[in-house]
């Protein structure tokens, strides 16, 4: 066995030339450039979150619930919160709070969310025929409400 100096050794493997891997370039997929060679395609972007769903905009039910609008007040029970009606319920305007009520149901805060899910029940519940002629104005809310894609709201 031959015996080296450890400096000679380590000269002889700095001059041998080294294979490197080549270099691959990053491609979009489908592009002609995907076919050459040395590339790697690109994968599909990433999910992100809704940036709508970060920021909630102001609803007309929040609106007129902050100004004092709304005929209802919160009751505080053993069994849950639940809401009051100031006026009789019979006598409500229909076609003005039941699209109200439906456009508070996209909300997510408290108490905004328990009065628009409660409101919407007892008008629904003690509405009869003056729920028929509001339907076509519920489809909006609801249709944003949907669009929020808040899973407390769409459930």
């Amino acid at each position: 066995i031959e015996a080296r100096p450890f400096a000679t050794s380590a000269k002889l493997v700095a001059r041998r030339p080294v294979k490197s891997a080549p270099s691959l370039r990053t491609v979009p997929a489908f592009s002609i450039e995907s076919l050459q060679k040395n590339t790697l395609v690109m994968g599909p972007p990433k999910a992100q979150k809704h940036k709508h769903l970060l920021q909630q905009k102001a609803t007309s039910f929040r609106m007129y619930y902050d100004r004092g609008d709304l005929p209802i007040k919160m009751e505080y029970l053993t069994g849950g919160d639940k809401i009051a009606w100031t006026v009789d319920i019979d006598k409500l305007d229909y076609g003005l709070y039941l699209p109200l009520f439906f456009d508070g149901l996209s909300e997510i805060r408290h108490p905004y969310k328990t009065y628009a899910r409660q409101g919407v029940q007892d008008l629904i519940s003690h509405g009869g025929d003056k729920i028929y002629p509001v339907i076509p104005q519920l489809i909006i809310p609801i249709k944003n409400a949907l669009n929020t894609r808040h899973i407390e709201v769409m459930c």
